[in-house]
């Protein structure tokens, strides 16, 4: 039957190429009615409506074109219905089984089940994608094994891009031990040098001995990097030189000589041989103030040293300094002319007189005797003057100012200046 619409099903595309065969073919449609009709009876038998695969062909052979499902429509061009949906086509010169592409190619399922095709223009099926298109996948890997992510694409192939190599991969690096001796290599994908340090000497730092001195001495060490020991040996000993042993308190010693165990003299003098002095200013001074000695009274105060010496030597020549570990004793007789402030300071009081103190250490005892001499104050002194600036020159009377010396006080003439050139007048 003639149709003259040209139905479409939502199933089925608008193809391009049969509605061109339909415009260029339709205008002969209705001079070729009887052609058609004889060439439909002549040409061969119709194909069954029953349902084929789209890779079959026309059962008139493969010119007559691909069959398609009775499910797509068979509109033959400008509503010429062939049986069994033939049309005849112009342009190859062959009878088709359009089915419906003249309204839009009739589109199936991939094989793969991905996407669908057409399969009267593509019964190859190719432009079908894969079945695992849109999966999860990984690039192939750099030099170090890292990879980008991506999905699988139509043709099979991973979107994921391979990540660059790490920027110091293949740099030149070395590796040096405790030595300062190194490898050279390059960096690895850990940024790690591809090589190690070289090893170090055999028996480094194991404990080790120096050669021995002329005693036998040695000192202790480790295997260094040269392979031998770090330590050195000792100095050797001077045997034989002179050397002095321990001393005793006031600094005596015994002579000996240098052997492998140190000096063969080894025991301090007895204590016994030392002897007491007092001195001046120091224990070297030669001022030996053991006996008797005079001070004058006031300040300056006099230092006085307790000196640890060697009996029979001279006294204030030598010895040790004992003065903060020496017991000094005032005796306040027979006048008290002084006092100690602090110890071994001797201070004169304003008197004149003598005065015996004790100075003792280690049970050597010593009693030297002071004599204070004092220098009494003048009429001079500015409290004298002061009293005699009150009476003429010709009188001399006591001030009542203290001589400074045994408790008396100091008698001057006036200084006062008196005019006698006087005369008497009348009333």
């Amino acid at each position: 039957m003639i149709n003259l619409l040209f139905p479409l099903k939502k199933s089925c595309k608008f193809h391009l190429r049969t509605f061109r065969h339909s415009i260029f073919f339709g205008s002969l449609a209705l001079f070729s009615l009887l052609l058609l009709t004889t060439f439909v009876i002549t040409k061969g038998p119709i194909p069954p409506t029953s349902e084929i695969a789209y890779t079959e062909h026309s059962p008139s052979g493969e010119e007559a074109g691909s069959v398609v499902p009775a499910s797509c429509d068979s509109a033959a061009p400008f509503g010429w219905a062939g049986m069994g949906g033939l049309y005849f086509d112009w342009f190859t010169g062959v009878w088709r089984n359009s089915g419906s592409h003249f309204n839009g190619d009739c589109l199936t399922t991939c094989p793969t089940g991905v996407g669908t095709y057409d399969p009267y223009y593509n019964p190859s099926a190719s432009g079908c994608c894969v079945a695992n298109t849109g999966w999860g996948c990984w690039s192939a890997p750099n030099a170090c094994g890292a990879q980008g992510w991506g999905t699988i694409n139509c043709a099979g192939a991973c979107t994921g891009v391979t990540p660059a190599n790490p920027w110091y991969l293949g740099n030149s690096c070395s590796v040096a031990n405790v030595c300062g001796v190194s490898n050279s290599g390059t960096r690895i994908c850990s940024g790690a040098c591809s090589v190690g340090a070289p090893a170090l000497p055999a028996g480094y730092g194991n404990a080790c001995v120096s050669p021995a001195n002329n005693c036998g001495s040695t000192n202790s060490g480790a295997i260094g990097c040269s392979g031998g020991c770090n330590a050195v040996a000792p100095a050797d000993i001077p045997l034989g030189t002179a050397c002095q042993g321990p001393a005793n308190a006031c600094g005596m010693r015994t002579p000996g000589v240098i052997t492998c165990s140190g000096c063969d003299s080894t025991v301090a003098p007895p204590n016994a041989l030392c002897d007491l002095a007092v001195c001046k200013n120091s224990c070297v001074s030669t001022l030996d103030r053991t006996g008797s000695f005079t001070v004058a009274s006031g300040p300056p105060a006099t230092t006085l040293k307790a000196c640890f010496y060697q009996a029979g030597t001279s006294a204030c020549a030598s010895g040790v300094d004992v003065t903060g570990s020496a017991t000094w004793t005032e005796t306040n007789a027979p006048k008290d002319t002084m006092y100690f402030s602090p110890a071994g300071v001797l201070n004169a009081r304003y008197v004149n007189g003598d005065e015996v103190f004790n100075v003792s250490y280690l049970g050597v005892n010593k009693s030297p005797q002071v004599t204070v001499v004092c220098i009494p104050n003048t009429c001079s002194i500015a409290p004298a003057k002061v009293v005699t600036d009150t009476y003429c020159p010709e009188v001399t009377q006591d001030t009542g100012v203290p001589t400074g010396c045994d408790g008396m006080t100091l008698v001057c003439p006036g200084t006062r200046k008196c005019n006698y050139n006087w005369r008497e007048t009348a009333p």
